[in-house]
């Protein structure tokens, strides 16, 4: 085997490229695994042909075996805030909550919510006619929360939480005039003292 080239992986003489699995096999191989939870990744490969794992004995650890077809198949996203509600009982605390709003006027039902703008962070995907070099992803942010009553009749001003007590562009302006509620702590979340 000649030399390898700088840049170049070396390739195993007789090594052919691996399987990859189509968009229904992995489907397949989801629903397969939901079934037979205890099926684990080598008896999972020898069911959908996927041929012997890979190694990674060269790194400073050993992963030992894995197949990256099957991980890929089988990584799933976290889903954020909408799995932390119990849905079993979703209904149920639904009708209390909504026995305990009727008690009240909707003018003094608020609703307060809070997200994340992440200010200086670029558009992940542009337009253009030739590669773009990516950059490192901006982590600056504040979080802003909002709030209004049932219906519609009253909104608070805007609370912002930054990281900062006083950022560059708002030196020497006072916070009283601004027209947003400003809270400053050092990760710029929501927490209990503000």
């Amino acid at each position: 085997m000649p030399p390898d080239r700088k840049g170049k992986r070396k390739v195993a003489e007789g090594t052919s490229k691996r399987k990859s699995l189509s968009f229904a096999e992995k489907k397949e191989l989801c629903e397969w695994k939901r079934d037979n939870p205890s099926y684990n990744q080598e008896n999972l490969a020898k069911k959908f042909g996927i041929s012997k794992p890979q190694e990674f004995k060269d790194q400073k650890w050993d992963r030992g075996a894995k197949y990256p077809e099957i991980e890929s198949a089988l990584q799933i996203n976290r889903a954020g805030e909408a799995n932390s509600a119990p849905l079993e009982i979703l209904e149920e605390e639904r009708k209390i909550l909504q026995e305990i709003i009727k008690q009240y006027d909707p003018c003094n039902v608020y609703n307060v919510d809070e997200t994340a703008l992440f200010w200086n962070l670029e558009p992940s995907k542009t337009l253009s006619d030739h590669y773009i070099s990516g950059t490192k992803k901006s982590k600056n942010r504040i979080t802003v929360v909002l709030t209004c009553n049932a219906d519609g009749s009253h909104k608070l001003p805007a609370l912002v939480i930054h990281k900062w007590q006083t950022s560059r562009v708002l030196k020497g302006i006072k916070k009283d005039d601004l027209p947003v509620w400003y809270y400053w702590n050092r990760t710029a979340w929501m927490q209990v003292s503000v």
